[in-house]
């Protein structure tokens, strides 16, 4: 998926529907989140996939795909070049606002299982 979007973000003709800026929160966000597990693990503390981060990848999967067929659209189906304008645009920005949020409920859940520990621990 991460190179999915870095593809696309170093596409010109995707630029204007997947600003680089996006592809950074995407990245970093699975940085951040294998980060966490991988440490959380490294501990013997299970870190699951939960709700928010199977969405995120859901919204992913229909973004990429949807990106590439709204270019078609707009290149050879004029008919539906408007709607592939406003589908593209849609599908990043709830993809952005998915990673965003999945990203902060798996800190603030592991926020909270460390705290449990530190507090077992004393």
């Amino acid at each position: 998926v991460c190179g999915s979007f870095i593809f696309l973000a170093a596409s010109p003709w995707a630029r204007d529907v997947l600003p680089p800026w996006v592809v950074v929160v995407v990245v970093g966000r699975e940085f951040l989140v294998t980060g966490i597990r991988g440490f959380l693990e490294s501990r013997g503390t299970p870190f699951p996939a939960d709700w928010a981060g199977k969405g995120k990848m859901l919204s992913q999967c229909f973004t990429i795909p949807g990106i590439l067929i709204c270019e078609i659209w707009e290149r050879h189906v004029p008919a539906l070049a408007n709607v592939a304008s406003i589908l593209s645009p849609t599908l990043v920005t709830i993809t952005v606002i998915l990673t965003v949020f999945s990203g902060a409920s798996y800190v603030i859940k592991a926020a909270k299982l460390l705290k449990k520990e530190s507090s077992e621990g004393s």
